[in-house]
């Protein structure tokens, strides 16, 4: 969806904190802005599900809700086939009522062609949604021209894409700092989440994918990391015990055992073969860590940490 493929932004202080390695939170406490779509939105049952939970639903596609920010330069779409789509825009909706934001990010096949428009709502109580230009269910684009009704496209309950292994983390939003994707609201106030002191603007971060009710669809859920309970261990023949072995680094990378460069500013979700290849070729093309903290030891350790780990979960993944 976007700005990756498969399908994915941020509230910051009047200061601005870039609040990812590729995840920034961007959902309103209180932000200027029309509340609702002007035309009647017509509501499948996942927009039920989701405005259940709190989740803004999008406009259809060209209603002046839809606010068009710059366009992303083309070194900064970071998982792309720049070919097929070299022009990619960026479209905010802030909804007051509830609180919280949609991002579009139409992929152009040229200056007036879409090819493919992924859509991601977020609310202020941390429950996201997804929606693609496609038939439910399949690969098959609809097109992305003036009228077209997130009612009737693919979404969290039936598109083939698993958004999950790639947005995750504190909120569902993939962000390129310094550029469009990258929001302020300078006269909005923004209270720090208080876990780690990281500064995002969800009430309980991690976000909450929503898929399906009542329970999610296997696989859709936004995995965070926690330490595992220590193993017994095990006795010696003799009845003693033995040491247990070492844990791996893939065990230490789920049990978030970093540095703190990268979690000073956002968590590491669970990592997935997905996940690792977006953070690989973010960290490759120099679009994060933010500049000027790459020369960090607390980051570079933590980036040949997540190397290592991502590599033993899926060799070559992270080249």
């Amino acid at each position: 969806m976007f700005p990756a493929n498969p399908s994915q932004h941020p509230v910051f202080t009047a200061s601005v904190r870039v609040a990812a390695l590729f995840l920034a939170g961007l959902i309103l406490q209180g932000c200027q802005g029309k509340s609702a779509p002007t035309a009647p939105q017509k509501m499948s049952s996942y927009m039920k599900s989701c405005a259940d939970k709190g989740v803004p639903l999008p406009p259809v596609w060209g209603d002046p809700n839809w606010v068009q920010k710059d366009d992303l330069p083309a070194d900064k779409v970071f998982d792309a086939d720049e070919t097929e789509y070299p022009h990619t825009e960026v479209w905010t909706y802030i909804s007051d009522k509830p609180k919280g934001i949609c991002y579009a990010l139409p992929r152009k096949k040229d200056a007036t062609t879409i090819g493919s428009l992924g859509m991601i709502c977020q609310g202020e109580s941390g429950s996201a949604c997804f929606w693609d230009n496609k038939q439910p269910g399949t690969d098959t684009l609809i097109a992305a021209t003036a009228g077209l009704d997130p009612a009737t496209e693919a979404d969290g309950s039936n598109l083939k894409e698993k958004c999950v292994d790639c947005h995750r983390g504190d909120n569902a939003f993939l962000i390129t700092p310094s550029t469009s994707l990258q929001q302020e609201y300078p006269d909005q106030t923004v209270s720090p989440d208080e876990e780690d002191g990281r500064p995002t603007s969800m009430i309980s971060p991690p976000y909450k994918p929503i898929s399906t009710l009542p329970t999610p669809r296997p696989g859709w859920i936004n995995e965070v990391n926690h330490a595992p309970a220590p193993a017994p261990a095990p006795k010696s023949p003799a009845g003693g015990t033995t040491p247990a072995p070492p844990p791996s680094s893939t065990t230490l990378a789920a049990s978030a055992n970093l540095s703190g460069g990268c979690t000073s500013c956002h968590a590491i979700p669970k990592l997935t073969a997905g996940y690792c290849s977006l953070a690989g070729k973010m960290i490759n093309k120099h679009l994060m860590p933010p500049s000027g903290s790459t020369a960090s030891p607390k980051i570079v350790a933590d980036i040949a940490s997540l190397k290592q780990t991502c590599n033993e979960l899926k060799p070559g993944v992270w080249p």
